[in-house]
């Protein structure tokens, strides 16, 4: 897929452009000599390690990445474990002084504290141990490890409200709704925060750096303390999720919690891509030992669609509506031709009279659709039979469609009105109303990881994992 937006992540929950290769045979294929490419006479811009295989009728995946091209070698077999889920057992402290210095470590012992079921919290009716109100409360759930060694990726999912700083074995893995570089007091404030799960949304999601110098094999303790906005703050949730990514299938192990949206995730190998994927057009190359095996021909792509072969056929290529990363290409398929954008018989500008725009295509056998609303043309817009009227400020959205056919890409054009003489340039930019005002993802939203000082647009951090201060992004 050349251009991904919303299918497969890597470790930080981008969605890098991908490239799968399919072992068709009954044997293990040891991609030990195989290299790919977007150059012919240069077979060697990326290199598989030594040690990578596809298993029998297996895929691997390489994960095209930031923008140091570090590639990632995807494992169809990674298993999660979810080892802390809603529902586990907690010990639990409502403090009204500042708690033991050692509460959050292993040696620490809770025999006096509080035991409760998580969630914990009170209000919004995601609480299994309801608090009275309060400023903060600090929890503990002890957990073992077999083996540090196994464990390939650590993540702690939680739902909350209003912020909370977490640890293992006493060093912090995560916080949100303070400002870092110090641990807050038991009657702090944070900035706030609103829980998601109880109207259906996912909770945050923390991936651990440097997770095998925290755990250890044996007994091991999450800890987290939960702060609310204030005394007088209407409710308050903790709903901690710890899991844990095993490239092997662990035995007796919980199985993954269906509350989490966890997806295959991809292991980095030691090499780069020294070539990016163009959607635009490009060809990528599959060799062994310099000798050209395969090859696959891209052209005008759109976002989010695959390219590939379907079963058995392995000449034609088809382009995928439905990416399957890991495993078999599906229908429905369409011939792998991208539609020429339509034609306006008028660029967008400033213009001073009314006028008449057509919009024509030249696919056989094809119609025009277009809005005026904005929004993106569908199968159900109207069909550009006849002229368009301009007469006032007017943004016109085509697409071309053809049975049996993915539409093509959008071409818009603007027109705008001004009365008097220009000072000044003017720029025109088209974007979603989403892009704007949606709750989670626009600009001009305070969002979930508001703070009362800052207006910014913080899902960029989310999706790292980061835990900066917001107050210094």
């Amino acid at each position: 897929m050349p251009s991904n937006s919303t299918g497969i992540t890597d470790e930080h929950a981008n969605t890098p452009d991908w490239i799968e290769l399919h072992n068709t045979s009954s044997e293990i294929v040891s991609m030990k000599g195989f290299s790919l490419s977007n150059k012919i006479k240069e077979p060697y811009l990326f290199t598989f390690p030594d040690n990578a295989t596809i298993s029998a009728n297996g895929y691997l995946n390489i994960l095209n990445g930031d923008s140091l091209f570090e590639a990632y070698i995807a494992n169809s077999s990674f298993y999660y474990s979810t080892i802390i889920d809603k529902g586990a057992s907690f010990r639990y402290l409502l403090p009204d002084t500042e708690p033991n210095e050692w509460w959050k470590t292993i040696q620490f012992a809770d025999t006096s504290w509080l035991t409760g079921i998580s969630g914990f919290g009170f209000e919004d009716n995601d609480d299994a141990t309801i608090l009275p109100q309060t400023s903060s409360v600090y929890l503990r759930k002890e957990f073992i490890i077999e083996s540090v060694e196994a464990v390939k990726e650590l993540l702690l999912h939680i739902d909350y409200d209003d912020g909370f700083v977490a640890y293992i074995n006493g060093i912090e893995i995560a916080r949100a709704g303070f400002e870092i570089g110090y641990t807050p007091l038991f009657t702090d404030f944070a900035t706030g925060h609103e829980a998601v799960m109880y109207n259906g949304g996912l909770p945050s999601v923390f991936i651990v750096p440097n997770f095998a110098e925290i755990l250890v094999t044996g007994k091991n303790v999450l800890s987290l303390q939960v702060h609310n906005t204030s005394l007088n703050s209407s409710d308050l949730t903790a709903i901690p999720f710890l899991t844990l990514g095993f490239i092997d299938e662990p035995v007796n192990m919980p199985p993954l919690s269906p509350l989490l949206p966890l997806k295959n995730r991809q292991t980095k190998s030691n090499q780069k891509f020294y070539f990016g994927i163009d959607a635009e057009s490009d060809t990528i190359y599959l060799f062994k030992d310099k000798i050209l095996i395969d090859k696959i021909i891209i052209n005008e792509i759109p976002t989010d669609i695959s390219i590939g072969r379907l079963n058995s056929n392995t000449d034609t290529a088809f382009y995928f509506s439905v990416p399957t990363p890991a495993s078999a290409n599906k229908e429905p398929i369409f011939p792998s031709k991208t539609l020429p954008s339509p034609d306006f018989s008028h660029n967008g500008g400033v213009y001073k009279t009314s006028f008449q725009v057509s919009i024509s295509t030249k696919e056989f056998g094809s119609v025009v659709r277009y809005t005026t609303n904005g929004t993106d043309p569908d199968e159900n817009s109207e069909i550009a039979v006849y002229p368009i009227t301009v007469g006032k400020n007017m943004c016109i959205k085509a697409k071309v469609f053809k049975d049996g056919y993915l539409p093509s890409s959008v071409k818009t054009e603007s027109y705008i009105f001004i009365k008097g003489t220009l000072k000044m340039p003017v720029i025109s930019l088209t974007a979603k109303h989403e892009d704007f005002f949606d709750y989670y993802t626009g600009i001009y939203e305070l969002g979930q990881c508001r703070s009362r000082t800052t207006k910014f647009w913080c899902k960029f951090l989310a999706r790292l994992g980061k835990t900066y201060s917001y107050r210094n992004v």
